[in-house]
């Protein structure tokens, strides 16, 4: 789509250590337990919980590409 789009000099690059570290921010987010009045940590917790199940099926790239 890129390329289609102008753009040239498009590279993408698989990044699975991504998936892990996000997947271990989410675990150690709930393992802190009741937020308090934290909202961003309340707010990460409910993000955890929404995606945290599904994860381990996405692909996490790094996409860069030279306009023009």
């Amino acid at each position: 789509m890129l390329s289609a789009a102008g753009f040239t000099a498009v590279h993408c690059h698989a990044r699975p250590a991504w998936t892990d570290t996000y997947q271990n921010i989410y675990r150690v987010a709930l393992q802190l337990g009741d937020p308090g009045p934290d909202t961003a940590l309340a707010g990460l917790q409910s993000e955890a919980r929404r995606r945290l199940p599904t994860a381990h099926l996405l692909r996490r790239v790094a996409v860069t590409a030279v306009s023009g």
